[in-house]
């Protein structure tokens, strides 16, 4: 996920401020999912999303950037 906000910071034009504290956001995001799915689910579900993390980031960033142009194209 943070490759994703250091991708979309050059078209986005993101400030230094706004860059860092969006590669803070993405990493905690992260972080606290890791331990919900460890907490609530254990190991066996853990395992299968790592597995698996690298669609599920670019499902997510599909969609974050989906509605960055949906929302640039509204406003």
């Amino acid at each position: 996920m943070r490759v994703l906000v250091t991708i979309a910071s050059g078209p986005a034009q993101f400030s230094f401020f706004t860059f860092v504290w969006a590669s803070v956001v993405t990493r905690r995001t992260r972080f606290f999912l890791t331990a919900a799915i460890l907490k609530y689910y254990g190991p066996a579900l853990l395992a299968e999303f790592e597995r698996r993390m690298g669609l599920h980031v670019m499902a997510g960033g599909g969609l974050l950037v989906s509605l960055w142009v949906l929302w640039k194209l509204l406003v």
